[in-house]
């Protein structure tokens, strides 16, 4: 028996103990502890994003914001501050901030409304990216530990045990990510700094990683399942009410996608319903983009040019028209 506990202890509790202690030192998801916006570490992106905006509100009481997935990347917020300021009626100064997550899902934008509305900021200005079908699918946010614990309502211990257990399973690829400066915009949290510096249509690229687009994607498009459950169903009604309440100037952005899946005509009926077909734009399945893999930076993003499209195509018809005929 005793050399049994002697085995354990060399064979799990010492290695254990020492992947505890480098994670602690390192802390490879900048979970531990607090740092300025521009220390972060890629992995965790909406920690990054919560973290951010309370760093940064104090000082510049957002009041716009743009929810959705990765595919926020690719969406330029100080061009949509520009086209707000342009073509819509503000009274307040317009202060925009990019409240994404990695894989967010209905669920944790949804999340990120309650915090809002718990902490009585106003939303002037919102712009929803929704994916099909990615945006409908709960699971894929639990595996990446993308649930920050003052939107989700976790036990902030449990928060962190997450994160611990990933670095137990993966100890090299923890130990490998650890935290770095990035070109992130350490006030708006867009993914680009660079995006403050111009609001000129971003240059198309000429060729690509040949790499990032190696599953085929079918001729035509194909039309998505119904996902819009119940439980969905009253989170887009409460996303509703929440604009209702702060008089929200709103459009939700059905995204494009490589693999040219089209959104449900009963999820989009029900959309419709809910929010009205002059809030909600349609780029999925086979949109104006879709045929063309040099509009996509790989197979689940769209690239910088069709962000700078989608914007000014709901905010401002003619620079849209102009743009994508050029």
């Amino acid at each position: 028996m005793k050399k049994i506990i002697i085995k354990f202890i060399l064979a799990v509790v010492i290695p254990g103990i020492f992947l505890l202690t480098i994670y602690i030192i390192i802390d490879p998801f900048c979970v531990l502890r607090s740092y300025s916006p521009d220390y972060y570490s890629n992995t965790a992106r909406e920690h990054v994003s919560t973290e951010m905006f309370i760093y940064n509100n104090p000082k510049y009481k957002f009041n716009s914001f743009i929810f959705g997935s990765s595919r926020c990347c690719f969406v330029n917020s100080y061009v949509w501050k520009d086209l707000l300021e342009k073509n819509t009626s503000q009274t307040d100064t317009i202060s925009q901030f990019v409240f994404q997550g990695w894989i967010e899902d209905l669920v944790g934008i949804h999340q990120k409304m309650q915090f809002l509305e718990r902490n009585n900021v106003l939303c002037n200005n919102a712009l929803i990216l929704i994916d099909v079908p990615s945006s409908f699918d709960t699971t894929l946010n639990s595996v990446k530990i993308q649930k920050h614990y003052l939107l989700s309502g976790m036990p902030k211990w449990k928060y962190q045990l997450s994160f611990v257990q990933r670095s137990i399973l993966k100890p090299y690829a923890t130990i490998l990510k650890v935290k770095r400066s990035s070109n992130l915009d350490t006030i708006t949290n867009d993914w680009r700094k660079d995006n403050r510096l111009s609001l000129e249509r971003p240059p198309r690229r000429t060729e690509q990683d040949a790499d990032r687009f190696l599953v085929r994607r079918p001729d035509t498009e194909e039309i998505s399942k119904p996902l819009i459950t119940p439980n969905f169903e009253a989170i887009f009604r409460d996303m509703k009410r929440f604009f209702d309440v702060h008089h929200t100037n709103y459009r939700l952005v059905i995204t494009p996608t490589y693999y040219k899946i089209r959104i449900n005509p009963a999820d989009w009926k029900l959309l419709c319903d809910i929010f009205g077909s002059e809030n909600i734009f349609d780029y999925s399945g086979n949109s104006r983009w879709a045929n063309d893999m040099y509009n996509f930076d790989d197979v689940l993003h769209f690239d910088h040019p069709v962000g700078w499209d989608i914007l000014h195509d709901i905010y401002d018809k003619k620079d849209s028209i102009n743009a994508i005929n050029e």
